[in-house]
């Protein structure tokens, strides 16, 4: 639904009324609709799914997210754009028990960044570039993080490597976080570097040791060699020919070492090699070795040059291991990211298709292009011809029989598509070489697809089409793939539906499905039509007044019922019933035009008001008159564009229920107040961009001593146009009208704190500085984390701080301000109550606020020399703030006379002209604090 939006902010309770009415018409769409309906297209063509359709969607990604990070052996978790866990697997809840660092605080819905940052110990600092390092990854600055860290038990050593990928190619989509043992691999690496001996004699010792060490390998699965650098001759220990599948004391050279290695990555190999020969520091590559058969392993080498006395590389010692596991576990991280990432795109595609045969033909396109298969099929099922048809293809191979791009029988015994829609599950077939179902198909050439999976799609219990996908490597498609893809074809299938549901949705996007009249939409193009034909017409909005109540006594019901007979009434009070529709939950719109002469229009419309609020309608039996207010706008004199008219008219009804009239014609005054005050708003909002407030500080002095104790903090702009300073009573009424006064009110108080620790850090005897407090701000839900945030970068920056706020603000809500009150408390703040005796109605309030002071207004201050009984009442204040040990300030003190009396009469500080105006915040310093340093 496209809600209207006024130029100013909507009252709160038309807000309220907005999203009850939302929320009304979804739940009758769903009932009319028997649930047919999940989602509603606006004017401009964008979709929106309803509240039951995302709720399914999330539940079903949950799910699924669930299922595929527990079938992954790796512990994993998933951390959304803001670093704060979503999802984790059993492996890594496993792994959180058993290490310090990342303990039960590593749970889904805290933010892993945090947990790294908090960590201490002997391995905080590997936490904080851990989070250093997952950061770079979350803000695209590094396309992935990899750390080693150690995490030793109190019984064994052990060290885990850590890596962070993106979830997906979209900005701000999150990173998948894989923790993987590494100990093994580290225990040999340090033990090949721990030797304190010179090179040549490490070297003789472990040639010495070579018995003790092949049995150690064995258990860890990691391999030694060395290369006579004179002679290129190569010695192995046993378990690097087992890794190499060769057979133990065969004679190698690096020649042949070389010749196993993959053609691929030879090259890269031996050009590290040479370049570490230089070197006296340990080096590392990693690389696939090519086996017989054509498989491959990865292989992870690490190798330490030896000199001779002369300085001479004399030998390479190193070792290998198998990480052909660990890399297939990255891979398919990979390859689910790439998953999710195909699934994103073709959910975002199922909400914007129109078209079935757009839906099968981008739905292959997004397989091929964000998934990174070979190709991708969809076929029809066609039942009255008994095959599957082509429908969609993408992607290209050399084997075009396997590729499917051709019309399948559905009795065909061996071809997997036609399996699929048998067996209504999916086919799938990891190895077309060695797979006998598929190897006698003519056509096949290995080198093209090695693996694929053929999945049903099930609309309404029935298959009506077959998705297939096609990969290059051997044994691609895993447990947790064919969960994801199946999950896949279902929201194909749930598209597929819904596509059938086009002509309904049509038509709701269109009319509303209560009153059957035309929504904002259609009667604004109506509206366009109808301008072009007539000299003259008034737009007119009809607000139904106190709906809400009638929906909260008699039930949504009598709401509805009421709706429909109004939208009946109003059409048969129009010459033209198509110039009317419900453009909200209590709204109507309605168009008048001039047939015969000037004004027909204008008197129209005021019998039509007269008659409306005269007509009865029946609500359960009982009659009842709703009252309404209307808002008009003219033709052309307004506007001559139906949205002008539209928005001049909601203009004129928004000043009718303002002002209390009946009615409002739109006036040119209306669009000079709301321009000024955009005007204005853009104004202070480049102010605060620019830093163009600025704080004036004036003294608050103790009334026995004389000295300057604190300050309070007054707001002021320097306008760069009128180069001149403006007042607050200027500006502070329009930051709290447009909010904008959370902002500067955050802005006062970081200064305030800014110059108290500047004045601290000179030596200066830094006063505490006041800072007055909006409703907006006392009432905004993130006030109080804001000021823990400010007040965090100083421990001495809360005892800097003071906090006006007045009391009518206070006494709004009683029981939120006071638990308000104590979050401020607790955080080392004092609290002071401004404008004291001109709100409570009752002081006995006093005993139940957690405050520290109490400023009595200056209106007191001011008749207290010329009246007895404003003497007796300032006393009363004062005596009675002592009673409940509260500091008593009174503000605008101006006379000598007002001083002594206040100093009778036990008052603690005071604050007017008499001790000095406020002063920028240099000046202050100058005057009232340098003065006073010894």
């Amino acid at each position: 639904m496209n809600v209207p939006l006024s130029p100013v902010a909507m009252p709160s309770d038309e807000i309220q009324e907005l999203l009850l009415a939302l929320r009304q018409a979804e739940d009758r769409l769903y009932e009319l609709t028997a649930g047919q309906v999940d989602a509603l297209t606006d004017e401009q063509g964008r979709t929106f799914m309803l509240q039951r359709a995302q709720e399914e969607v999330r539940r079903v990604d949950a799910n699924r997210r669930t299922a595929i990070l527990n079938s992954l052996p790796a512990n994993i978790a998933l951390l959304d754009a803001g670093g704060y866990i979503v999802a984790i697997n059993e492996s890594w809840r496993q792994f959180g028990r058993s290490n310090g660092l990342r303990g039960s605080s590593a749970e889904v819905g805290a933010n892993y960044l945090e947990v790294c940052l908090q960590a201490h110990g002997d391995h905080s600092d590997g936490a904080t570039r851990i989070a250093d390092g997952l950061q770079s990854v979350l803000e695209r600055t590094a396309p992935r993080f990899e750390a080693m860290y150690s995490c030793h038990s109190p019984h064994e050593q052990r060290w885990f490597q850590m890596t962070a990928t993106p979830m997906s190619q979209e900005p701000a989509s999150g990173v998948v976080v894989m923790h993987m043992d590494i100990t093994d691999r580290k225990l040999h690496e340090l033990a090949l570097q721990s030797s304190e001996a010179d090179q040549r004699e490490a070297a003789r010792q472990l040639l010495a040791e070579r018995s003790r060490l092949v049995a150690a390998q064995r258990v860890a699965k990691v391999g030694s060699w060395e290369t006579d650098l004179a002679t290129m001759e190569v010695v192995w220990s046993r378990e690097t020919y087992r890794i190499h599948e060769m057979e133990p004391e065969t004679p190698v050279t690096h020649a042949d070492f070389l010749a196993r290695v993959h053609p691929d990555d030879r090259g890269q190999l031996d050009l590290d090699l040479q370049a570490s020969l230089p070197l006296r520091e340990p080096s590392s590559t990693r690389h696939r070795l090519l086996l017989p058969g054509g498989r491959i392993k990865f292989l992870e080498e690490r190798w330490q040059v030896l000199f001779d006395e002369s300085g001479q590389p004399v030998r390479v010692s190193g070792t290998c291991q198998d990480i052909t596991d660990r890399r297939l576990d990255e891979e398919r991280i990979e390859r689910l990211n790439r998953g999710y990432l195909v699934l994103s795109q073709i959910n975002a595609l199922i909400v914007r298709v129109g078209d079935r045969a757009e839906l099968f033909q981008d739905a292959c396109r997004i397989a091929v292009e964000s998934g990174g298969f070979l190709l991708a099929w969809i076929g029809w099922v066609d039942a009255a011809s008994g095959n599957i048809v082509p429908a969609a293809l993408a992607g290209s191979c050399r084997d075009r029989n396997l590729a499917i791009g051709r019309t399948v029988a559905l009795g065909d015994e061996v071809h997997p598509c036609a399996i699929a829609v048998r067996t209504r599950q999916p086919v799938i077939v990891n190895d077309l070489a060695s797979d006998a179902r598929f190897v006698p198909r003519p056509g096949y050439d290995s080198s093209a697809i090695r693996s694929l999976v053929a999945l049903p799609i099930i609309v309404a219990g029935e298959v009506v089409a077959v998705f297939a996908l096609h990969a290059g490597d051997v044994g691609y498609f895993d447990e947790a793939e064919i969960g994801l893809l199946s999950d896949l074809a279902n929201d194909i299938g749930f598209a597929i539906g819904n596509l059938g549901k086009a002509e309904a949705m049509n038509y709701l996007a269109y009319y509303d499905a209560l009153t059957g009249l035309a929504n904002r939409s259609l009667f604004l193009e109506r509206v366009a039509q109808c301008l072009r034909g007539t000299a003259g017409a008034v737009l007119v909005l009809v607000d139904l007044e106190r709906f809400k109540s009638i929906n909260d006594s008699l039930g949504l019901h009598a709401g509805d019922d009421l709706l429909r007979q109004v939208a009946a009434w109003l059409g048969q009070h129009l010459a033209d019933p198509t110039l009317l529709a419900r453009v909200g939950a209590d709204h109507f719109a309605l168009v008048f035009t001039d047939t015969e002469r000037a004004g027909d229009a204008t008197r129209h419309l005021e019998r039509l008001i007269k008659a409306f609020h005269e007509q009865p309608f029946l609500l359960d039996g009982a009659p009842f008159r709703i009252a309404a207010k209307f808002g008009v706008a003219t033709f052309p004199d307004d506007g001559d564009t139906p949205h002008e008219l539209f928005r001049k008219a909601e203009s004129a009804l928004k000043n009718a229920k303002a002002g209390g009239s009946r009615h409002l014609f739109y006036t040119q005054k209306m669009t000079d107040s709301i321009a000024l005050k955009l005007g204005q708003e853009n104004q202070l909002r480049h102010a605060l961009d620019n830093r163009e407030f600025v704080l004036h500080y004036q003294p608050k002095v103790n009334v026995h001593s004389g000295k300057v104790v604190s300050a309070e903090a007054l707001i002021r702009w320097s306008d760069p146009r009128s180069q001149a300073l403006t007042p607050p009573g200027q500006f502070i009424p329009i930051l709290e009208e447009t909010g904008l006064i959370i902002e500067v009110g955050r802005w006062a108080i970081e200064r305030a704190i800014e110059d108290y620790l500047r004045w601290h850090r000179a030596g200066l005897p830094a006063v505490r500085i006041a800072v007055n407090v909006s409703p907006m701000q006392l009432r905004d839900p993130a006030f109080v984390d804001d000021l823990r945030r400010l007040l965090s970068v100083d421990p001495l920056a809360p005892a800097g701080l003071e906090l006006e706020i007045t009391e009518s603000m206070i006494m709004t809500d009683m029981a939120q301000s006071i638990e308000t009150l104590h979050a401020l408390r607790k955080m080392g703040l004092r609290i002071a109550i401004d404008d004291f005796g001109t709100g409570f109605s009752s002081l006995g309030y006093l005993s139940k606020l957690p405050v520290d002071a109490l400023k009595i207004d200056r209106s007191f201050i001011d008749d207290m020399g010329n009246s007895a009984q404003a003497l007796s009442l300032v006393s009363t204040m004062i005596s009675l703030a002592h009673s409940f040990n509260l500091e008593v300030v009174a503000e605008g003190v101006e006379t000598e006379e007002q001083y002594s009396l206040l100093k009778l009469l036990r008052c603690d500080e005071a604050q007017g002209y008499l001790y000095g105006q406020p002063v920028p915040g240099d000046e202050f310093e100058a005057s009232f604090l340098r003065i006073a340093t010894p």
